[in-house]
């Protein structure tokens, strides 16, 4: 997959799940996804192309991932996954969601030149204890809405270490970063913003942003927030298509999942890669919706 495509610069690391209900010991059950049983994948996309994956297992070490030093399994899954964008000349920052965010993956990562940027949960590893909500830093008092503070985590010379951020959206959010500022020119971007509910944890301070009539209102956010939201998506963006023209048949084989979800994954990156050939040149100029590609295909 990766040997034909090079991707942009920003991509997302995600899970994917392949629907299976049968007996495995390979197979995971995950109530809040769409897909809450089978086969699950660690995945690297970029808008839709899966670049790179790992297969993971309940029973076994997940194949061809190194433990690390200092790295949960999960993070070295993920830096396993982000040493296949070594490119001489190209620099790469990866987006993740809290499952895989920790101050330790994201030293890791800088080192070898590559960035990372995502939300995290405040119990991660290494999360600055001041930044935790409920604790030092709020006490009994609430949070102005878009209140902003960061503080830099494991910063050495020639090291910038990674920036542990807090901002007060609907509910309090905390993320990490190495490829962001809170402060400075291109620390904020300007975007429109819905309003929140009236039952939202600063309800008070919304009404007097927005006022009694609107709804949407252009606002600053940190470009941290605005990056994440328009690039975390690369997974979902190809499970969408998938779940289109599915190939997957009703089987008893516990292998034959995984078959026709790598049968899915080439046919949506050869669409993609066939759509960039087209709009390399021209815009908008690629002959084939991406129903009629899968038909030509057949």
């Amino acid at each position: 997959m990766s040997k034909y495509y090079t991707p942009q610069t920003n991509v997302s690391v995600d899970e994917a799940m392949i629907h299976f209900y049968g007996h495995s010991r390979d197979t995971f059950k995950m109530l809040n996804k769409p897909i809450n049983e089978g086969y699950k994948a660690f995945c690297l996309a970029d808008r839709g192309y899966i670049f790179d994956f790992r297969m993971a297992s309940r029973s076994e070490p997940t194949p061809g991932v190194e433990d690390i030093n200092n790295l949960s399994s999960t993070s070295s899954t993920v830096f396993s996954l982000a040493m296949s964008l070594l490119y001489k000349y190209k620099v790469f920052t990866i987006y993740m969601d809290n499952f895989f965010c920790n101050i330790p993956l994201f030293l890791k990562l800088r080192k070898f030149g590559i960035g990372a940027c995502g939300t995290a949960r405040q119990n991660s590893s290494g999360f600055p204890e001041e930044l935790r909500v409920g604790k030092t830093l709020t006490g009994n008092q609430k949070l102005d809405y878009h209140f902003l503070t960061g503080t830099k985590v494991g910063a050495t010379v020639g090291n910038g270490g990674v920036l542990a951020i807090l901002w007060m959206d609907n509910a309090p959010v905390t993320m990490l970063t190495t490829v962001h500022n809170i402060h400075g020119s291109k620390s904020h971007v300007t975007t429109d913003r819905k309003r929140p509910r009236d039952t939202s944890s600063n309800a008070a301070g919304v009404r007097q942003l927005y006022g009694p009539n609107e709804f949407v209102k252009p606002l600053s956010i940190p470009t941290c927030i605005d990056d994440y939201n328009q690039f975390m998506g690369g997974i979902d963006i190809a499970d969408q298509y998938r779940s289109y023209y599915t190939t997957q048949l009703i089987t008893r084989h516990n292998w034959l999942p995984i078959f026709f979800w790598l049968l899915d994954t080439a046919l949506l990156n050869s669409f993609i890669i066939y759509r960039e050939f087209f709009n390399s040149r021209v815009k908008d100029s690629c002959p084939f919706s991406h129903k009629e590609f899968n038909i030509e295909v057949a």
